[in-house]
């Protein structure tokens, strides 16, 4: 019994080690908004440009409409299905927790006469005045870019004609925010940002669209471990099995 219980318990170890580095390395960043603040399903709400909730203004781009009918988005793949909400209203204190792994950025749309002139930042909340560049006026729909965000916590910042904008509050920006949030209910590390690139747009009728530029963001967690890694896992579990195989059997 003593025999056949060790062998029990190696496999179990195996199990547990795979499992265990398996699940280390599936992190995402971490979205972190005000207290009173809440993921709200999109279905919800009824698309009138009527300014509820607060990305849901009348646009002044011609025939564009507001972030609201650029759902879905291009690109394919999942579609956001929630929208981050402080009672309907715009949350000015969003920011992220970095896990470390490189970021995937895509140019969904950009609808503003200031689209070649409008650039899109990571920066570092500790300390604002360093960023990292995501788009700039020359890039167009649909581009993707991958980044590396080395701040441990970061916000995003559009700079343009129409001003500087951040997602949380500042000595630059602290009376609205220019940016509108969604996501997916059954995806952990992606984020679509609605940007808004003219001052003040929920103090100002009929100028918080939030479709000047749309950008779809996702935190790129390794889901499995590297080939190489798990050669050498499984080199080291065959011989820890075959060792208790020969033990079970003397």
């Amino acid at each position: 019994m003593m025999k056949k219980s060790f062998f029990i318990k190696a496999i179990f170890i195996m199990v547990l080690l795979v499992s265990c580095l398996i699940n280390s390395q599936a992190l995402a960043d971490t979205f972190n908004g005000s207290a009173a603040g809440s993921w709200r399903d999109l279905s919800s709400i009824t698309l009138n440009e009527n300014g509820y909730p607060f990305w849901d203004n009348k646009s002044l781009d011609g025939p564009d409409k507001n972030v609201g009918f650029q759902i879905p988005f291009p690109g394919g793949g999942p579609q956001p299905d929630q929208f981050w909400s402080k009672g309907g209203a715009v949350d000015n204190n969003v920011f992220f927790t970095n896990d470390h792994h490189d970021k995937s950025a895509t140019l969904l749309v950009e609808i503003a006469g200031n689209s070649s002139s409008n650039a899109l930042y990571a920066f570092n909340i500790a300390h604002p005045w360093q960023t990292i560049l995501i788009f700039d006026g020359s890039d167009s729909p649909v581009l993707s870019t991958i980044v590396t965000i080395p701040y441990d916590n970061y916000g995003f910042l559009i700079e343009g004609p129409g001003g500087d904008f951040y997602s949380v509050p500042n000595k630059h920006n602290d009376k609205s925010s220019n940016f509108a949030f969604f996501t997916n209910s059954t995806l952990s590390n992606t984020w679509w940002i609605g940007i808004e690139d003219l001052p003040e747009p929920i103090n100002k009728e009929c100028i918080g669209d939030y479709n000047d530029m749309i950008v779809r963001v996702t935190s790129d967690p390794v889901s499995a471990p590297e080939p190489a890694t798990m050669f050498l896992l499984g080199s080291g579990l065959i011989g820890l099995a075959a060792f208790a195989r020969r033990r079970f059997k003397k």
